[in-house]
């Protein structure tokens, strides 16, 4: 585990924290890592009986969606390296809407135990609440980057809801020419648009000199 020390104190999960506090906290915890060695789904629709997780994607990739009662998907996000979640929070929404998390094979993750976080022990060691602190701060930027997937849905065309999604990879970029870290089915899931409607609009947009495109690089011309 201490070979990603250097990566973890890099998030702003463990800001201000020095490497024996980040290695105290993690054994607080009971952090362990887990390689998965296919593609796993998990379906958050039955809270357990044992302890729920905060958990820290280390490798590899995770994608959450909805899947209605006629298999269509909508994408809620896609969850790279850095990518935190708090599993508890997912069990306590699933009667407004059940979630389904893909995690590619290959990925390993980090998980710290919910009940070890949020009570911290004894001791109160100031990096608990530093982390606390970190965590709540984290999760506000995430709601950030929901409301933003909130504006990209709410857009009333394919066209409209891509330009949105390509204007929010540009400014996270700071750059008009980007790399977009989704395939074509993975964007369409984002929309939740037909991928051959999404191909033919982003064919049409580099035709009227919106876009130039090639795969996943794009560059935004208009």
């Amino acid at each position: 585990m201490e070979q990603y020390f250097d990566f973890l104190l890099s998030l702003p999960l463990f800001t201000g924290l020095a490497q024996e506090e980040l290695k105290h906290l993690l054994l607080c915890c009971n952090a362990h890592i887990e390689t998965l060695n296919e593609t796993t789904l998990i379906w958050w629709n039955k809270h357990p009986k044992d302890i729920t997780y905060l958990t820290i994607v280390l490798e590899g990739q995770m994608r959450m969606f909805h899947e209605d009662w006629r298999g269509n998907r909508m994408q809620l996000g896609m969850m790279s390296k850095g990518y935190f979640f708090n599993d508890n929070i997912f069990y306590q929404m699933r009667e407004e809407m059940p979630f389904i998390c893909e995690i590619q094979a290959g990925s390993k993750l980090l998980s710290l135990e919910n009940t070890k976080l949020l009570r911290p022990c004894t001791k109160s060691c100031p990096f608990h609440w530093e982390h606390l602190r970190n965590t709540l701060v984290a999760l506000l930027e995430q709601q950030v980057g929901m409301f933003l997937k909130i504006e990209c849905l709410s857009q009333r065309t394919t066209r409209e809801k891509t330009i949105a999604l390509l204007t929010f990879y540009a400014a996270r970029m700071r750059c008009r020419k980007f790399t977009l870290p989704m395939s074509r089915q993975e964007m369409a899931d984002e929309l939740s648009v037909d991928r051959t409607g999404l191909s033919k609009e982003l064919a049409l947009m580099q035709q009227e000199g919106l876009i130039r495109y090639h795969r996943n690089q794009i560059e935004l011309l208009g």
